[in-house]
């Protein structure tokens, strides 16, 4: 009889195998009751961002009391002993017997600290029922000063940080240590300039700065992003739309690595910075209402890399100007997703279109403005990027002379034409007009075009349809029909 020889892998060849699993949090669980060499290997990847799975999907009511007595347990016995004196009371542990260790230190395993996952373990320590009590902000308080002391003190390696609303005293008794791999930071103008001066001291590897209320210079920040190493993101949302020419200029310091900015609700940074910024890839305006529209910043700028512009809520009339920023690209444009809330000037749609025609080869995503001309700019488009294009954003308009809505049977017909295309999403909006007969005659052949020769369906299509007429019954029992037998993913209207 052959002996059967059982080979045990290496630590880091597990390690290897289960960083590729990383995602599939699953498995990951059902490899910790294998052994302990698995189990040991697992545990610091599950324990990396534990609330991820809660922020994700919500489903576990149990959750935040699980984690809670975990991190109680955690606690040194420094907190125990003030918990205990202020008369916290956590109903899920008791501090009064002696606690049991846990099997690993799982707070050093912590790489993204959030203040709104401290907020929701808060009321787990202190008790839900005294959430009206007037001494439940004051334990509050205590209570989130204690956690951060301990996800400072004791995580090795941060990755994510967002700076509470405490100061953080004990960041310099610790000197930073578990931040000099900080890669992203979420933040605001209001936090002590110190502080993040303090943050200089260890971090200049961020990529990635949150503000998530940019009203107003802060020394400090404008300090801390001057001196970032590699800044590759940077978001500023700013809901009074108070000028930050500081952080504008050191924003404009960090052209060479900056590949991306999001800029929402107000602009606050001065228009002199954006045409610095050369090696800007992804470029994402979401303004509050049409009337903060100051896209005049983006006039005369050349983003020869970029790949991705998306503006929503921006006055129509800018149309020109996303026109010239196509034609000063290298051809590397993947997304121009423009929603407006006015329409564009009809003499600026064709020159559009040209540019998309021109210098677009790479377009998967693409908001194009229909008129009753544009039929064959609409073939052009799809003959020059139909192998990479997944959703067409259509605004349909009448001409200056037209009264007569747009027909969508011609768009279904050059859609229908194309021989190899991955189209997984077409939205309408505005003057169409649909009959019955030619929607179920476009979701019909949709389902029979041939992939390599074999009649399948390609992919599922999602539609929606928000137009200027109600559609009938009969078109929404198609859409359904056609959802049920898996022509489409889904609709909406």
């Amino acid at each position: 009889m052959q002996e059967t020889i059982k080979i045990r892998l290496p630590a880091d060849c597990l390690r290897e195998i289960f960083e590729n699993l990383s995602q599939d949090k699953k498995s990951l669980r059902t490899f910790l009751l294998v052994n302990r060499l698995w189990c040991e290997t697992v545990v610091p990847i599950l324990w990396r961002d534990p609330f991820k799975l809660k922020r994700t999907y919500n489903c576990d009511p149990g959750f935040w009391t699980t984690i809670t007595r975990t991190l109680l347990l955690c606690l040194p016995e420094q907190s125990i002993v003030l918990f205990k004196n202020k008369g916290i009371n956590p109903p899920m542990i008791s501090l009064e017997v002696d606690r049991e260790p846990p099997l690993f230190d799982y707070v050093s395993y912590f790489q993204n600290i959030s203040c709104q996952d401290i907020y929701e373990i808060i009321p787990q320590i202190i008790g839900k029922d005294i959430l009206t009590d007037v001494s439940y902000y004051h334990k509050g308080n205590l209570v989130e000063n204690e956690l951060w002391k301990l996800f400072i003190t004791r995580c090795s390696s941060i990755k994510y940080l967002e700076l509470p609303n405490i100061p953080l005293d004990y960041l310099n008794n610790n000197k930073g240590s578990c931040l000099s791999h900080l890669t992203e930071l979420e933040c605001s103008t209001s936090k002590s300039s110190q502080l993040f001066l303090d943050l200089t001291q260890t971090c200049a590897d961020i990529k990635k700065i949150v503000i998530n209320t940019c009203d107003g210079d802060n020394e400090g920040l404008v300090t801390l992003i001057s001196m970032q190493k590699c800044l590759k993101e940077i978001v500023l949302v700013s809901p009074e739309g108070v000028q930050c020419p500081l952080i504008g200029e050191a924003i404009g310091t960090q052209y060479p690595s900056l590949t991306c900015i999001r800029l929402e609700e107000h602009i606050c940074i001065p228009s002199t910075i954006f045409p610095k910024l050369i090696n800007l890839k992804h470029i994402q305006i979401d303004l509050e209402e049409e009337f903060n529209s100051k896209l005049e910043l983006l006039d005369g700028c050349v983003f020869p890399l970029l790949e991705s512009l998306v503006i929503r809520n921006a006055n129509g009339k800018y149309l020109d100007l996303y026109t010239k920023l196509i034609k000063n690209t290298n051809g590397s444009i993947r997304i121009m997703e423009i929603d407006t809330l006015s329409l564009p000037s009809l003499n600026l749609i064709k020159p559009y279109w040209q540019a998309l025609i021109k210098h677009c080869p790479q377009l998967e995503f693409v908001t194009v403005w229909y008129k009753d001309d544009s039929l064959n700019d609409l073939k052009n488009l799809l003959s020059t990027c139909s192998n990479k294009l997944k959703g067409i954003f259509f605004e349909g308009l009448l001409g200056q002379f037209s009264w007569r809505l747009l027909d969508l049977k011609y768009v279904f017909d050059s859609l229908l034409e194309l021989n190899d295309d991955n189209i997984e999403e077409l939205h309408f909006r505005g003057s169409w007009t649909l009959h019955s007969k030619d929607l179920k005659k476009f979701l019909n052949n949709w389902s029979k075009k041939s992939d390599k020769g074999r009649k399948s369906i390609k992919k599922p299509l999602y539609i929606s349809i928000k137009v200027d007429f109600e559609l009938s019954k009969e078109i929404v029992n198609i859409f359904e029909e056609f959802v049920n037998n898996g022509v489409l993913r889904g609709w909406s209207r």
